[in-house]
This record gives structure tokens, C-alpha cells and sequence, in this order.
């Protein structure tokens, strides 16, 4: 019995943080496409038109670029475009999340009611990137989790590009493949850069594009729900 006790190492329970932490306490940082209109400089000079940045505070993705992501949530939501939240799209403003809120806001509201989504993906860490925001070590590789806001073009681009694919593939997941999300620039009367989203594609070993699956320590992780907690 002694011996027993002798050797029986102790159980610890590391607690970090108590109940009252939850999924609103996650700082996920938000990525932007540059614009001309847009008013901000990274490192003292402005991007070029149709970069993708990380909280207008880093540059990610150059114009023409694509990136490989995968989609972990999308979440629509209408609001009311007033001219402050036209020039702060993440900024406050009254949201909704249902149809029946949205009717009752169009019949409230002086201004329009627009559809949007924010749709949050995880991302793996380009070489050339600044390492800050990748602080998830999947596998041999490090990754981070970020969101994106669409709406308009954008919305139509990438939520209903998503839920498209989702609806018709009921016994599938966006999970099942990378995705590519990239920039587009719209010319006319204004010309902007909008977001697009697609499956991603690499050389097979016959030489063809092919679409393919995130790497197994990622699936991994999704099909444990780990990121999703």
C-alpha cells in the first residue's frame, strides 16, 4: 500500500479563466480589402488598391492574390445603412438576425436595410506575412482564426457562393475542401475591389488542377470541434 502511494503521481486541474469567459471574449481580428476611399496607411504608406490587410494594421494578402481558407462559421444579419456605418462597415449599428426583425426594422427605420454576413475562417500563415495573428500550431504548420464582413457584391460573392455549395451538399461540409478567397476589382462609375470565394485548386499528380482537402491535422481538429468551442 505504501509503494502505492509512493508512486501515484497527483492529479492537477490547471482552471485559466471562470464561467463568466465565453465565445464573446475571443479576440479575433477582422481582414479588410483596401480601397481608394479607404483612410488608413500601414507602416506610414498605403497599400495597393485591392490588398487584403488584418485590422488596417497589416498587410496580408497583395492585390491578385489568392488565399487559402476554410470557412469555420458564416453568420447573416441585416442592418441599417446609415451614412456613419457606410463608412464604418464593423462599426455600431443596429443588426438584426431574423426576417421577422428585419421587416419590423424596414417599417421602423429611415434608411435602407441591407443583407450582410460575417463569416469567420481559419487561415494558415503565409511565409511573407507578419507571424502575429498565427499563433494556432496545427500539425507542423501555424494558422489563425479570422472574420471578414460582406455585403453587397461581396455578400453575394462569398455567403451565397458558401451557402450555395452547402445547400446542395447536404452530406458534405465546407470543411471538405480549402477554399480560395481572393479580390476583384469592379470598374464603372466607381471602381473598387470586392471579395470572391472558391474551391481552391493544385497540380495533381497527372499535372490537372484539382480541388483539395485541408491537411489531416486540420480536419482533425474540425471534426473535434476544437475551433468551433
Amino acid at each position: 500500500m505504501s509503494s502505492e502511494l509512493a508512486t501515484k503521481k497527483p492529479e492537477y486541474k490547471l482552471i485559466f479563466f471562470n464561467d463568466a469567459a465565453d465565445q464573446d471574449d475571443l479576440n479575433i481580428p477582422w481582414i479588410q480589402i483596401f480601397q481608394s476611399s479607404s483612410t488608413y496607411s500601414i507602416d506610414g504608406e498605403d497599400p495597393e488598391f485591392g490588398s487584403i490587410t488584418i485590422d488596417k494594421r497589416c498587410l496580408l494578402a497583395a492585390p491578385n492574390t489568392p488565399l487559402e481558407v476554410i470557412p469555420l462559421q458564416c453568420e447573416k444579419f441585416w442592418f441599417e445603412e446609415t451614412p456613419f456605418n457606410r463608412n464604418n462597415p464593423t462599426g455600431s449599428e443596429n443588426k438584426v438576425y431574423t426576417k421577422e426583425e428585419m421587416h419590423e426594422l424596414k417599417k421602423s427605420s429611415q434608411h435602407k436595410v441591407q443583407e450582410a454576413a460575417n463569416i469567420t475562417m481559419l487561415i494558415k500563415h503565409p511565409e511573407s506575412v507578419d507571424p502575429t495573428d498565427f499563433q494556432m500550431r496545427i500539425g507542423d504548420d501555424h494558422y489563425g482564426i479570422f472574420k471578414i464582413r460582406v455585403q453587397k457584391l461581396a455578400y453575394k460573392n462569398v455567403f451565397k457562393t458558401l451557402y450555395t455549395y452547402q445547400k446542395f451538399n447536404p452530406q458534405g461540409s465546407l470543411h471538405d475542401y480549402v477554399w480560395s478567397l481572393s479580390t476583384h476589382e469592379i470598374t464603372g462609375g466607381v471602381t473598387y475591389h470586392t471579395a470572391m470565394i472558391s474551391k481552391a485548386k493544385r497540380k495533381g499528380k497527372d499535372g490537372k488542377d484539382e480541388f483539395f482537402a485541408p491537411s489531416k491535422s486540420v480536419l482533425k481538429y474540425l471534426k473535434e470541434g476544437i475551433l468551433l468551442k
